[in-house]
């Protein structure tokens, strides 16, 4: 049974019991809207978006080694589509990286404020939807 204690004091180390809620800025103990850094959308619509590029990363993987495997190498087209995947993973995960780092570790505070600007992330917005459409 020492065992089981042991786990059960690690997880409720790791996770917080339901009610106990985060520490809330502010003078009423409330959130404002700027106080927010990730909305629960921004997370939701960005993790999908790194879920559907792992998902296409894999598939064109797939075929490029179905490609390689009856020796005729990978196509331009492969290699165009696996490069796309790749990169819009990686950008995905970025954009999703900056705010939790500033937001816990306190860094990356030009790269942040650069984010923050609504015309930086429609052009962020419309690369990684154009890479998108590209592999599709």
């Amino acid at each position: 049974m020492a065992i089981i204690d042991t786990i059960k004091d690690t997880v409720t180390k790791v996770v917080r019991p339901k009610g106990e809620s985060l520490p809330r800025p502010g003078a009423n103990g409330q959130y404002h809207e700027e106080d927010l850094i990730l909305s629960k959308s921004f997370i939701v619509a960005t993790s999908f978006q790194i879920f559907f590029a792992f998902i296409a990363l894999c598939c064109f993987a797939g075929v490029a080694s179905f490609q390689g495997k009856y020796k005729v190498g990978p196509s331009g087209l492969s290699v165009l589509a696996l490069f796309t995947s790749l990169f819009l993973f990686l950008f995905s995960s970025f954009l999703l990286a900056v705010p939790v780092v500033y937001d816990r570790y306190n860094k990356l505070h030009g790269v942040f404020r650069a984010l923050r600007v609504i015309r930086v992330a429609l052009i962020c917005n419309g690369i990684g939807i154009f890479l998108s459409l590209i592999s599709a």
